[in-house]
């Protein structure tokens, strides 16, 4: 199994919103269609700057010109206010291929992070009810929570961080590693309640991590390269509990670096 024909696969973007209010965001959406994970099937493409993003008057077009060549958006958030906006601007829409698809939550309980873990769990609580009721699927981008079970239970997706340099991205073994353990988590949180639970591996091009692996690599061959291991190395929990949904890459930025 590969990861172009399955389901969540898409691009974090940071560039859209520089580009909504000047030609419109049309190269940047050009770009996208270009270098499309799925290159037959949806992407699913998560936009930073919701605020500037969904207040501008050229987004809803552009959405649906993105639906036409089988992009979907959803929006990041950090705080309940993002989500309140997404709503609003779904409820406004009288065309359904101008609404957003999705939301994802950015917050991160670890570290530096900008919650608490009391703030994460209630958040991801409260959110995730509001988002469902609002006929979007709610997704959490996260690395290194010690709250697998509020993921578990909360989140209808999960985009799990793999950050590694490019010297280690050669390696389909490297990059599982690098996730086997907080996918045996997941898994195990997962089988506890029940729930097949959705994940896509999420890597990045920044300099200090993909960018020149991407540049001279198709896009996919980072996550294809983890499934080969996936599929000969994971527990047989894992196997039952996970669904490796597909291939996440942050962020348009750096993407157009490695593939202008």
């Amino acid at each position: 199994m590969t990861l172009t024909n399955n389901g969540f696969n898409g691009w974090y973007n940071n560039t859209l919103r520089d580009s909504i209010n000047t030609d419109a965001g049309k190269a940047d959406l050009d770009w996208m269609i270009k270098n499309k994970l799925n290159p037959t099937g949806w992407d699913y493409n998560t936009c930073y700057g919701s605020s500037t993003v969904l207040a501008s008057s050229n987004f809803p077009a552009l959405a649906l010109t993105a639906y036409q060549n089988k992009i979907k958006f959803g929006i990041a958030f950090s705080d309940a206010s993002g989500v309140d906006k997404a709503i609003a601007y779904n409820k406004a829409q009288t065309d359904s291929r101008k609404k957003l698809a999705f939301i994802v939550s950015e917050l991160e309980d670890y570290g530096t992070g900008n919650v608490t873990p009391a703030g994460f769990k209630a958040l991801l609580e409260s959110e995730s009810v509001k988002v469902r009721n609002a006929g979007m699927r709610f997704g959490v981008y996260n690395g290194w929570t010690k709250q697998w079970d509020v993921v578990v239970k909360n989140a209808d997706f999960l985009l799990l961080h793999c950050y590694i340099p490019s010297s280690r991205m050669t390696s389909g073994a490297n990059i599982y590693s690098y996730v086997q353990g907080r996918l045996a988590l997941v898994a195990s949180e997962a089988a506890k309640i029940g729930k097949v639970f959705p994940v896509s591996i999420l890597f990045s091009c920044e300099p200090e991590f993909g960018q020149d692996y991407y540049k001279t690599n198709p896009w996919l061959k980072s996550g294809d390269a983890f499934m080969t291991e996936f599929n000969a190395k994971a527990t047989a929990q894992m196997k039952q509990m996970l669904i490796i949904e597909g291939s996440y890459i942050f962020v348009t930025k750096y993407g157009k670096v490695s593939k202008p």
